[in-house]
């Protein structure tokens, strides 16, 4: 539950940094994004146990970290998702 706060206070520093950025309406062209949203983003456990899916930043650590905390094993990795816009001749609604 500390390491996906820690993951998502890295994904807003990234912001702050201009390092994340937000696809234009077609998809075509991409811009700095220094506000993010969190519904734009996911995380998935790789470590220290594999999470089969992935969990929306916010969500309650019961409702997710059960059997995740392996023995002997302090360190996480995290996969980041995020939402993207693609221009590849499919229309928008």
């Amino acid at each position: 539950e500390a390491w996906a706060g820690l993951a998502a206070r890295g994904t807003f520093m990234m912001g702050r940094l201009g390092a994340l950025t937000i696809s234009s309406s077609d998809g075509c062209s991409f811009k700095p994004s220094p506000i993010w949203t969190k519904s734009r983003y996911k995380l998935q456990l790789m470590e220290p146990v594999k999470g089969g899916k992935c969990v929306n930043i916010g969500r309650p650590g019961a409702l997710w970290t059960s059997g995740k905390h392996a023995p002997g094993k302090d360190n996480a990795q995290f996969m980041l998702f995020e939402k993207v816009i693609c221009c590849a001749g499919i229309p928008v609604p």
